[in-house]
């Protein structure tokens, strides 16, 4: 998934992170004590460097650094600085690091109370300092006691061995003679050396700084806006994994990408309650949106191609044009049932007859025909019973039923059948070729592409193809073989008809064009005159506020035209 792709999923479900920053925000507000002011933090940092005089001593700085958190010092320091607890704890609250290459220990402290920070950084640099030295000093007084009793011991041996002459008395004396020097020697250089001088200097005093660390979330608010962020970011992911567990069309762009052609019209999605009332001709304005993109539907259609070269006077005037332009036997389908195929089969004969075509519409779909309850008509003799011709009717006019819809016939698709994908390719092509005789656009309402064959026997036999997705519900995998299928069978496919689409049409039809919130804003501001409009007939259009629809029923005494919602199949 790319990026762009992840933005669109995003936004196609744009509720979820919605509702999950709401009720992570709700739940941390409501769970959350009240807001305190947040304490200011402190830093508070002690630097002892090694002693020059003392470095000959060989001072060990990580040992130093570990001394300074456990055994004598935290216990030294508790004392001076008054605190009761376990000096252990106090010790974890000191920072101790060491640099052999300068030679320093670093004590850092952090804290909300500043001079309570510092004292106790100062303390255990202090402390340890004087431990290490006072530590040095006692091991110089006992290495230098150590050798005068030495001394005082071998001088002893001397005084009682002076005065014999025997050889093993004399070899004594002079064995201990040299241990004499030798401890003397050694007496000599612990005086030249003297008493060890502190094992580090102060480098800097602690004194408590403000520090700009990072600290946790005191308030409602701060936690609420921590709680929104990790909120939506979880949205955000729920919302692309849906998109990539459920790969299904959504917008244009899908149905583009996946069909391999253009989107001829986006039609805009019905609620329920628009929905139950299918037989009845929408003519409000609630409507506007839906009825044109059926009209844009119909234009697309008309500008794919002509049909002049089949005229039999071969020059036509431009009315005549008109009437024979486009394609004349349109086959509509859709990969799988109920995405809408029924529904804009007899929208788009209304559209059709509007333009002064005479339209016939085949219904086709033998296994589940639905077509003739969106003109209110009742199931009858058909197709079927064309093509198996037993006692039935001989010609495809015998069976067409005019509809309430002027310039608008349809033929149902007759009795059940077992072999209707067999009598339909014996038999389609010459029902087909009666129709052209009888209708300036004959409407092909077939079954699913990609659930039987009846669909595919008619395809050597029509002129386009339209396909019909619906958003939300058609797979893109079912819209790839479709087009696989048709590209295979060599018919042209003008486009896809895609139902359910969040279209900008309807912004301007319900929102802002003339319609529902715009029409009712110009009614409720009177003062906000519209311009009078001039028509092409040179007169002036009502104005005032007047609507689209005003002006047409003043001009002809009746709505301009119809449309049909039907249950989509």
């Amino acid at each position: 998934m790319t990026l762009i792709q992840g933005m669109r999923a995003v936004l196609r479900r744009w509720w979820i992170p919605a509702i999950i920053v709401v009720a992570a925000v709700g739940a941390v507000f409501a769970l959350s004590p009240r807001s305190r002011a947040a304490a200011p933090q402190y830093k508070a940092t002690a630097i002892l460097v090694v002693n020059p005089s003392a470095s000959q001593n060989g001072v060990n700085l990580p040992e130093a650094a570990l001394e300074a958190t456990v055994g004598t010092v935290p216990k030294l320091v508790a004392e001076q600085v008054g605190y009761t607890g376990n000096p252990a704890a106090l010790a974890g609250q000191v920072q101790v690091a060491n640099d052999p290459t300068v030679g320093t220990l670093t004590f850092e402290v952090r804290g909300p109370d500043g001079a309570h920070d510092a004292q106790l950084a100062n303390a255990f640099a202090t402390v340890l300092n004087q431990h290490l030295t006072q530590t040095a000093v006692n091991a110089y007084q006992a290495q230098v006691a150590a050798v005068v009793a030495h001394e005082k011991a071998l001088q002893g041996q001397i005084t009682q061995l002076q005065g014999h002459t025997d050889p093993i008395s004399e070899a004594k004396l002079g064995a201990a003679e040299d241990q004499y020097r030798l401890a003397l020697s050694q007496f000599q250089q612990l005086a030249s050396q003297g008493t060890p001088a502190q094992t580090f200097n102060l480098l800097q005093s602690a004194t408590p700084v403000p520090s700009g660390a990072a600290r946790p979330p005191l308030g409602r608010a701060e936690r609420s806006a921590l709680a929104g962020v990790v909120g939506l970011l979880i949205g955000i992911a729920i919302a692309i994994g849906v998109d990539l567990l459920r790969p299904r069309i959504q917008d244009r762009h899908d149905a583009e990408r996946e069909f391999g052609t253009v989107v001829l019209a986006e039609v805009p999605k019905l609620r329920r309650s628009e929905l139950r009332t299918s037989a009845v001709h929408r003519n409000s304005q609630r409507f506007a949106s839906f009825r044109e993109a059926y009209r844009m539907l119909r234009t697309s259609i008309l500008l794919m191609g002509g049909s002049e070269a089949d005229h039999p006077e071969g020059v036509v005037s431009a009315a005549q044009q008109l009437l024979v332009s486009g394609p004349q036997v349109i086959l509509v389908t859709s990969p799988m049932p109920g995405e809408g195929k029924s529904t804009t089969v007899a929208n788009l004969a209304v559209a059709m007859a509007e333009s002064g075509r005479r339209v016939l519409i085949c219904n086709a779909d033998f296994r589940s025909p639905q077509v003739h309850e969106a003109f209110g008509l009742e199931p009858g003799p058909g197709l079927t019973d064309l093509l198996v011709g037993d006692r039935g009717p001989a010609h495809l006019a015998d069976v067409v039923h005019r509809t309430s819809v002027p310039g608008v016939s349809l033929v149902h698709s007759g009795s059940s059948v077992e072999d209707a994908a067999e009598l339909v390719a014996t038999k389609g092509a010459r029902l087909l070729e009666e129709a052209r005789a009888m209708a300036d656009v004959v409407l092909l309402d077939t079954a699913p592409l990609l659930v039987v064959s009846d669909a595919s026997e008619l395809l050597p036999a029509v002129d386009a193809v339209v396909a019909v997705a619906r958003a939300g519900k058609t797979t893109r995998d079912s819209a790839r073989r479709s087009f696989e299928l048709l590209d295979r069978a060599g018919i042209p496919v003008l486009g896809v008809a895609l139902i359910g689409a969040r279209s900008p049409m309807s912004y301007y039809y319900r929102g802002f064009y003339g319609y529902g919130k715009g029409y009712t804003r110009a009614r409720r501001r009177p003062w906000r005159r519209r311009r009078d409009v001039v028509r092409v007939d040179g007169r002036r259009a009502p104005g005032n506020g007047s609507s689209a629809a005003e002006a047409d029923r003043s001009s002809n005494g009746s709505p301009r035209s119809t449309s049909l919602t039907g249950r989509s199949d």
